[in-house]
């Protein structure tokens, strides 16, 4: 591509070129997208297939946390071309699923209460600051749909055990992403994205595991605060509801632990694709480091709150 420069706009560390296109053409390639942390639209197919291949091994433990990845081994693995894998990892960094140190190179992130916590410390703060900027101010078609998706988080449990892992954490994450939304501020509803809560509870969850009911009684609460406009209740339940999240967390990293350590003599998990199963989560998910002794301790474990 040809342009000629008319202006340069200089923007904290950025200096930006406003040009007029003189001449371009096109070659075969593999175009890149990069904006804000984020890959635009110019995905190839066979780069959308190493992603969401990796992604799901590393979702479902077949790469376990903490695990170095080896593109070259990972590409023969999979079948997939050296530049899908680069795009696939360099992706998943950007997700907060996998590291590049200088050392190591690409690394599974660990799975670890300490992670965890912060994440969910700061969609506390994320969301009482959606509180100040939406209590009292939501039309009646907005308050609606908070409720329907409210519903729908409590539909995804029987007994107080997850029916199917995926759908609840879909409809548990989409109850609380719409609260930012409401704001209609990218810059908000982008950094809960950044959070990765959902790929947060999905390495934690599994068909296995009993989940508080109070947690979804909470969206329930929430939404009739917000139809009440009542700021102090709204603010109490998110309070709440943030607390009861990070034990709820913590108690499933917890026995996450404890089955890992039942099984440290297993030999280590190939990276076959076939491997990947939707609903099997492999003991060696948690990091060894991942809950302290207290946690893992029977007394650390929350009981259930009665709804």
């Amino acid at each position: 591509m040809e342009c000629r420069v008319r202006e340069a706009v200089t923007g904290g560390t950025h200096r930006v070129f406003l040009a007029d296109v003189v001449h371009a053409q096109a070659r075969e390639g593999s175009p890149l997208a990069y904006y804000r942390g984020k890959f635009g639209r110019f995905e190839l197919a066979q780069d959308a297939k190493a992603y969401q291949r990796i992604r799901s091994m590393v979702l479902n433990c077949v790469l376990g946390p903490d695990q170095e990845l080896d593109a070259p081994t990972l590409a023969e693995s999979l079948g997939a071309g050296l530049s899908s894998i680069h795009y696939a990892l360099t992706r998943l960094v950007g997700e907060g699923l996998v590291l590049r140190t200088a050392e190591r190179g690409y690394v599974v992130t660990p799975l670890d209460a300490a992670r965890s916590d912060d994440a969910f410390d700061a969609r506390l703060v994320i969301e009482l600051g959606v509180a100040e900027l939406t209590v009292g101010r939501l039309s009646p078609e907005q308050l609606a749909e908070l409720r329907m998706l409210a519903q729908a988080s409590v539909a995804r449990l029987q007994g107080g055990r997850v029916v199917d892992v995926a759908e609840y954490v879909a409809a548990s994450v989409r109850f609380h992403a719409f609260l930012p939304a409401l704001t209609g501020s990218p810059a908000l509803q982008e950094a809960y994205e950044r959070l990765s809560i959902a790929d947060l509870m999905s390495r934690a969850l599994t068909s296995e595991t009993s989940v508080n009911p109070q947690m979804a009684a909470d969206h329930l609460a929430l939404a009739d605060a917000y139809e009440r406009a009542n700021f102090a209740e709204v603010r109490r339940i998110i309070r709440e509801h943030s607390a009861g999240a990070k034990r709820n967390q913590r108690a499933d990293l917890a026995a996450l632990a404890i089955r890992a350590a039942g099984s440290a003599s297993l030999p280590a998990q190939t990276v076959s694709p076939q491997a990947v199963s939707p609903q099997i989560v492999s003991p060696q998910c948690v990091s060894p480091q991942a809950v302290s002794p207290q946690v893992v301790s029977p007394q650390a474990v929350p009981a259930q709150r009665e709804t």
